[in-house]
């Protein structure tokens, strides 16, 4: 038996660094966010349509479907899994716990869906087609998933993060408020300064 810690090292580090390393070598969890981001790109990025356009035909003239294994049913590995089917594969959706359970990460009912990330433009628009997306899933399944209630974003005197997420913001008609530190405390007297 292993005493965790005994190396003086933090337990997530001690148990990479020791699990069997399928895939030629490369960590479960790396392999995982590689496939999350393949997924996202090809859901979302506009150059990924024609990848996918020769291989998502239904099975006809004698072709058979493409099959895909997505692991991991959290939000990437379910919309990736989503969109692979609609667009005519044969999808297998595969995670250790099944989908929807405790232990994701992206689990729950207590998610947020933000749109602030600095100088990024790329993330916004990111959120902004995943928002879409969120809409369409709503009207097609005749079920409310997503609930906006808001969200208070504070930052320090070195803000230039936020700051450089407004012109963006504004240009993806993102709505949000800007409040100086006096509006704020008059809105939200629980938060002290």
């Amino acid at each position: 038996m292993t005493k965790r810690g005994a190396e003086s090292e933090p337990a997530g580090l001690f148990e990479e660094r020791n699990r069997p390393q399928p895939c030629g070598g490369i960590a479960r969890r790396s392999f995982l966010k590689s496939c999350a981001t393949l997924g996202a790109a090809l859901g979302f990025l506009p150059f990924a349509k024609p990848l996918l356009a020769s291989s998502t035909a239904p099975e006809t003239q004698g072709r058979r479907k493409k099959q895909v294994a997505v692991i991991g049913a959290g939000a990437f590995g379910g919309w990736s899994a989503l969109h692979l089917l609609r667009r005519g594969a044969s999808v297998k959706l595969l995670d250790a716990w099944g989908p929807g359970n405790s232990r994701a990460s992206s689990g729950g009912e207590t998610r947020i869906i933000r749109a602030t990330y600095g100088p990024d433009r790329t993330y916004v628009r990111m959120v902004v087609r995943a928002l879409q997306l969120w809409q369409e899933a709503e009207k097609r399944w005749n079920r409310k998933l997503l609930y906006r209630t808001g969200a208070l974003w504070m930052a320090g005197t070195q803000d230039e993060y936020e700051k450089a997420s407004l012109p963006l913001l504004e240009e993806a008609d993102v709505a949000f408020e800007t409040l100086t530190p006096a509006e704020a405390a008059k809105c939200y007297p629980q938060i002290n300064r």
